[in-house]
């Protein structure tokens, strides 16, 4: 799906971009902020994946195009999510206003790390269930070399330290990260522009990722399609929609910031395996994974909690005793 609506998705967001900026709308200051920020991971992951400042002069030429590509889809997307769908707009608007404490923010992180665990159960889940069946495992997702696909499998994640530490960084300076999920956004706007109505835009939504699913993994259009191009049985389609609507209704219901979140996890748990013996090779690496996502997850929950108890009493604030009864 992403090799057919990339091309369409750039245009469309190019066009309404233009228009934005002539009509005068869209959160420029914020846009710029997190070109600033993709920037900075791109220079980070460069230099510790060379060992050196020649940032241009080696490393992926992505540390300059992601930067653009999301100031762009931001630009475009941003006013119209704000008037049709304000409510996904707000825990993200309030991050680039410097909240990063705001309890709504720890909120929205803690769910997007949930959504990428839990999505990544399933398809665990089912990996095992094709192999009782007889059927080959899918695709390994991060086996392509192209950086347009993402964080690529790769020996450098076996080399520990900061190799490791660079692709970690570099998870924010991904295409489909970014790509994917505005990409959500932009059908959900486009249609219900077309269709007027909430529901009938979620469910179109669906239904368009179920029918890409089943046409690209039928192997009936593309020549060149993955793996597992056989044609998924009953069981493949209906786990599909499942994730893809439960994907569908937390986007609108918690919003982008959610939705980045648990696209940067959930290609975070899928760069290697957890390891349980530590003499495996990519056993640092694995830990570094397992300890990054445990770290967001638990700066969300702390954050959603805003200094007040998890169970049971209130927090008191500090100089102020409790009363006795």
């Amino acid at each position: 799906m992403r090799t057919a609506v990339s091309p369409f998705l750039t245009l469309v967001a190019a066009l309404l971009a233009v228009r934005n900026l002539r009509l005068g709308r869209g959160d420029r200051r914020g846009a710029m902020r997190l070109s600033l920020f993709i920037f900075a991971a791109g220079v980070v992951s460069n230099v510790l994946a060379t060992g050196d400042g020649q940032v241009f002069g080696r490393g992926p030429t992505l540390v300059l195009f992601v930067p653009a590509f999301v100031w762009l889809l931001y630009i475009a997307l941003e006013p119209h999510l704000r008037r049709i769908w304000p409510e996904t707009m707000i825990a993200w608007s309030r991050l680039l206003a410097g909240g990063v404490r705001d309890p709504l923010v720890g909120r929205d992180v803690l769910v997007g790390v949930l959504v990428a665990i839990g999505a990544g159960v399933i398809f665990a889940l089912q990996t095992v269930l094709r192999r009782w069946f007889g059927r080959p495992p899918p695709f390994p997702v991060g086996a392509s070399s192209n950086p347009f696909d993402g964080m690529a499998a790769s020996s450098d994640l076996l080399l520990g330290g900061r190799y490791a530490l660079s692709r970690f960084v570099g998870s924010f300076v991904s295409i489909p990260m970014w790509g994917q999920t505005m990409l959500v956004f932009l059908l959900l706007f486009a249609l219900y522009v077309l269709l007027r109505r909430r529901s009938l835009a979620i469910a179109a939504v669906i239904l368009g990722y179920t029918v890409t699913y089943i046409v690209a993994h039928g192997g009936w259009v593309l020549a060149n399609a993955p793996a597992d191009h056989f044609a998924p049985s009953m069981a493949d389609v209906a786990l599909f929609a499942f994730v893809q609507t439960a994907i569908v209704l937390v986007a609108v219901r918690f919003g982008l910031l959610t939705m980045l979140v648990a696209s940067c996890v959930g290609g975070l748990l899928t760069l290697l395996p957890i390891a349980i013996d530590s003499s495996v090779p990519y056993a640092s690496s694995s830990r570094l994974i397992v300890a990054t996502v445990i770290a967001v997850a638990a700066f969300g929950w702390h954050t959603a909690l805003a200094g007040r108890a998890m169970f049971g009493s209130a927090v008191f604030p500090k100089n102020e005793p409790a009363r006795r009864a």
